[in-house]
């Protein structure tokens, strides 16, 4: 068979020999501004160093101080003490310079600060390795129980570089309505020619049906070449639309933040949470056949990063979005 007992070890805190005892706690940092409750824990009755009898105290230094607690009864006593260090160190971050590469490369970026780091690509890391084949802003979040820092940082995206020193970005791919008209700028340097035969630097196409554009850039017997895609979506075809138009903008944003959506014709609901579920905003939105655009104004919430979610009728959509 089996069989069990236990003991107990009782720990003497600070004690005396009259049996009285008494712990302050453990020391404690917390951020400028914040308070905290010390509390005593022992035998006897308890006064601290701020004149206060209470087993707990509240306080709040504006710089690091150390509390003491004395415990009594009659005429024998015991003390205690904790430290609390107020810091003033709010997370710091920061990501360098704009950086420009050329496409099809690849670019660590590295944030340089301490606390919980949040990319705007959903990494947690404090270095992220990017190969972008368009221009992009990239940023990171990083929070501490002293605040949050934000920083970003811009890629520059070269492309179709020749060793003559040509180079040509005939723009991002791009989406429009049957029957739309959209106009196609070549950046870079040398001549250009277009695959329309055009010799502009910008040409206005209205294809009928999704179509590749290139664009030549040439000087003496040196050339090289981009292109750029045009999606063509059928006017009935309203939830390729949706999916394709829907934009939040500008993001990061300081306060004031545009949503559209267009070919919507149900209601809608427009919630923001924090990244801890917590709901900071939401709004009941009238949607129509000719779309949603509203503006918000989202400047009184905190700084960091949060989600946007827009529920209707078989509709869904989440965006992260960065308050700065």
């Amino acid at each position: 068979g089996n069989a069990s007992d236990e003991i107990n070890v009782i720990v003497k805190k600070r004690g005396s020999g009259n049996d009285i005892s008494v712990y302050a706690g453990e020391d404690v940092t917390i951020c400028s501004g914040e308070s905290v409750t010390l509390t005593a824990e022992g035998s006897g009755n308890y006064v601290w160093s701020t004149r206060e009898i209470t087993e707990s105290i509240t306080v709040s230094p504006t710089s690091s101080k150390r509390y003491t607690v004395t415990a009594w009864r009659d005429d024998d006593f015991v003390t205690d003490d904790v430290y609390v260090t107020v810091s003033d160190e709010a997370p710091t971050v920061n990501l360098g310079e704009d950086i420009t590469i050329n496409i099809g490369e690849e670019v660590t970026l590295t944030a340089e600060g301490s606390g919980d780091f949040l990319w705007n690509t959903g990494a947690t890391t404090n270095s992220i390795t990017v190969s972008p084949r368009k221009n992009t802003t990239y940023s990171v979040t990083v929070s501490s129980s002293c605040g949050d820092a934000f920083d970003e940082i811009n890629v520059t995206v070269k492309r179709g570089d020749s060793d003559n020193g040509i180079s040509v970005y005939a723009g991002e791919d791009v989406t429009i309505k049957e029957g739309e008209s959209v106009t196609l700028t070549a950046e870079g340097s040398g001549n250009y020619v277009w695959s329309t035969r055009e010799i502009t630097e910008s040409i206005t196409v209205s294809p009928t049906s999704s179509k590749r554009y290139t664009v030549t850039a040439w000087r003496g017997d040196d050339s090289v070449t981009d292109d750029v895609y045009v999606t063509v979506v059928k006017e009935n075809n309203k939830s390729a639309v949706s999916k394709n138009y829907f934009n939040v903008y500008p993001n990061p944003t300081k306060g004031l933040l545009n949503i559209y959506l267009p070919h919507y014709n149900s209601e809608l609901t427009l919630k923001i949470k924090a990244l801890n579920n917590e709901l900071v905003f939401t709004k009941e939105i009238n949607a129509s056949e000719r779309g949603v655009s509203i503006q918000i104004d989202l400047s009184e919430i905190k700084k960091g990063v949060y989600l946007l979610m827009l529920n209707g009728n078989k509709l869904n959509k989440t965006k992260r979005i960065i308050l700065n």
